[in-house]
């Protein structure tokens, strides 16, 4: 472990002193003794030793810290196994005729570790990519926590650049618990060591894994460890679809405050952007697709000529009021209207096909379910839009009233202009609201 040393130490030969041998004069009040003078040296990890200068008449001394009393005839006292953080010491003398001095006090401030023999974090990219999983350097980073004794760990993936010059305090604050799975992650981690991987990243991006884990003893300790992604060249396919597009719908939803949605005609047209994604050289940002307006996007994977625009994905989230944004699809089953509902994964909302004349054909998103007996149907993603959803899973309509009516069906769209660059926007918005009956 390695120490940290109070340039303190550089007097520490001379602040020794026998009790026996006092250096204060006799005290001037018979019935006090003097204030101990004391200082903080042998700064370490996790303690550091009080010293005081001797006192004429003292017998011992009572040492003070966080409320504990600690008494003593030495002329220091040493703290062992303390959690960073400020300590105010506090030593009074105390001696037979004399009544106790008042205490002199001193702070001692303890930074922590930069590193431990009872933990370990490493961080590097895969070794060798798997396509069929999606698994790439430029996406993916492998980790490995070792440890012993550990009996708690709390955690978080950070873009490096979002928490430059954060206080430690407030990053340590945001980390999260392994929740559910703490007891059998803990075990491999004071056993052969847990591995595991961090998916769906940017490429080009460095990184910041924090970890703060707890010990037998109560010790924490915290470690920050970066690593920067790889970089990745944009073919020349997802090119294609990259710019400002003209849309145009022929029908509308109108859903009810029940959930349920009527379907009629109506032509509604608009432009929405295509940029470029840091996550995937197919993976592409589409923003404007939302009848909110701008900065709600959602994502879309091209395959060849082919464009599909997801959703079923979260956007965002609002801590104050406890909303994901969440793009949502409305579905058909045989053509008859189902709702709104939330699947495990990304859907297909809208799928678009480029001819090589730059054309380009819309058909709805199409996709299999399956039902709790085991039969199969197609589910027809009829209207994808931006909804709330809270922890207990209540779905909210960012209206002012009801009936909520979104632009639905195929999409016919032309290309307009060149592209504007735009990320995936992860700021949720304060919308008006409305909450309807459905429970996801």
């Amino acid at each position: 472990m390695k120490k940290f040393f109070s340039l303190m130490m550089i007097a520490a030969a001379f602040a020794f002193v026998a009790c026996g041998d006092p250096v204060n004069d006799e005290p001037t009040d018979s019935s006090k003794l003097t204030t101990p003078v004391v200082t903080i040296v042998d700064v370490e990890a996790y303690g550091f030793t009080a010293q005081w200068e001797a006192v004429a008449g003292a017998e011992s001394y009572t040492v003070n810290l966080k409320g504990k009393n600690y008494t003593t005839e030495e002329l220091s006292y040493k703290f062992e196994k303390l959690n960073p953080g400020e300590y105010q010491v506090r030593v009074k003398a105390t001696g037979k005729g004399y009544e106790d001095s008042d205490f002199g006090s001193a702070i001692a401030t303890l930074t922590g570790a930069t590193e431990v023999e009872w933990f370990t974090q490493t961080v590097s990219l895969p070794e060798t990519e798997d396509p069929e999983n999606g698994i790439f350097r430029y996406n993916t980073i492998d980790f490995v926590w070792k440890g012993t004794g550990i009996t708690d760990l709390r955690y978080n993936l950070y873009v490096a650049a979002d928490i430059e010059g954060v206080d430690t305090k407030d990053i340590q604050a945001d980390l999260s618990s392994l929740g559910d799975s703490t007891g059998a992650i803990l075990d491999e981690v004071n056993g052969d060591g847990f591995y595991g991987q961090f998916k769906a990243l940017s490429g080009g991006t460095e990184y910041a894994l924090c970890v703060e884990v707890t010990d037998a003893d109560g010790l924490e300790f915290f470690t920050i460890s970066k690593i920067s992604t790889e970089s990745f060249d944009v073919p020349a396919e997802t090119q294609a679809w990259i710019g400002t597009w003209n849309a145009t719908t022929s029908k509308v939803l109108s859903i009810n405050d029940k959930g349920a949605g009527t379907l009629s005609d109506k032509t509604d047209s608009f432009t929405f952007t295509v940029a470029a994604s840091s996550q995937a050289p197919n993976m592409v940002v589409i923003d404007g697709l939302s009848a909110l307006g701008e900065g709600n996007p959602t994502m879309g994977s091209v395959d060849g000529n082919t464009l599909t625009i997801l959703t079923n994905l979260s956007i965002g989230y609002n801590a104050e009021q406890d909303i994901s944004y969440y793009w949502l699809p409305f579905i058909a089953l045989d053509g008859e209207l189902m709702g709104l509902n939330l699947f495990s994964s990304e859907v297909p909302a809208h799928v678009l096909t480029m001819a090589e004349d730059g054309t380009v054909v819309g058909e709805t998103g199409k996709f299999p379910v399956q039902f709790e007996d085991g039969t199969e149907a197609e589910a027809e993603v009829v209207c994808s839009e931006v909804y709330g959803v809270n922890s207990q899973g209540q779905l909210f309509f960012f209206i002012e009233a009801f009936p909520a009516v979104y632009r639905a069906g195929a999409m016919q769209v032309t290309k307009a202009a060149n592209p504007t660059a735009k990320a995936l926007n992860k700021v949720a918005k304060n919308y008006p609201m409305s909450l309807s009956s459905v429970v996801l």
